[in-house]
């Protein structure tokens, strides 16, 4: 990695993120959040892949979601209602083969016990 002589900070394109940026006390990884506009360490922020972050603090992601479903509130219950229906049809539809397997292994113990 190279070192910008001016600054001595790695150059911009060897920076994994441009957003990201070290405390030079204590040396933790610091970031901004877009929302509140804190400087804060990487681990308030929720990661989006392997190599980024989100650019929301997780207090400002949590504040933005009740945001959020307050104003969405029937599409918000819409979803879940569908999602607890189809919790049910599948719940239901594995008790039913669980059923059947087993009837059928019963079946079949008999069929052994018989030979």
């Amino acid at each position: 990695m190279t070192k910008n002589t001016k600054t001595n900070k790695p150059r911009k394109a060897d920076r994994v993120c441009p957003n990201i940026h070290s405390c030079p006390q204590c040396k933790a990884k610091i970031r901004r959040c877009i929302d509140c506009k804190r400087d804060l360490p990487i681990e308030y922020f929720y990661k989006r892949d392997e190599r980024n972050f989100a650019s929301v603090c997780k207090d400002c992601a949590i504040k933005r979601t009740q945001k959020w479903t307050q104003k969405n509130k029937e599409r918000f219950n819409a979803y879940h209602r569908e999602r607890a229906e189809k919790k049910r049809i599948t719940t239901k539809l594995l008790k039913q083969t669980l059923g059947n397997l087993q009837s059928i292994e019963k079946i079949i113990s008999e069929m052994r016990c018989k030979n």
